[in-house]
């Protein structure tokens, strides 16, 4: 016998150990933070749907707002000359 026959059945019960404390501590966290679960990250997902869908109907219907976010980001990150240099 080689070290190879001796190795193999320990490393493949290493990973089903492994895999086993995974899966373990997987259902522990599951069990103990259902509302996470349940609540918390679909309602995120549904607020992020909202606001992505809902931004540009309300920028096609008010552009100046767009105008005004556009010149305040202009203003806050150095690039304002160019702003006035453009649309000047």
């Amino acid at each position: 016998m080689s070290m190879v026959d001796l190795d193999i059945p320990f490393t493949f019960g290493n990973v089903l150990a492994l895999a086993a404390d995974m899966v373990t501590m997987i259902v522990l966290i599951a069990i103990a933070t259902w509302e996470i679960l349940l609540i918390a990250i679909p309602a995120t997902i549904l607020i992020q749907y909202i606001q992505v869908n809902s931004i540009g109907a309300f920028l096609s219907k008010h552009p100046e707002v767009c105008a005004s976010i556009f010149i305040y980001v202009c203003k806050h990150a150095g690039t304002y000359d160019m702003y006035l240099h453009m649309y000047a």
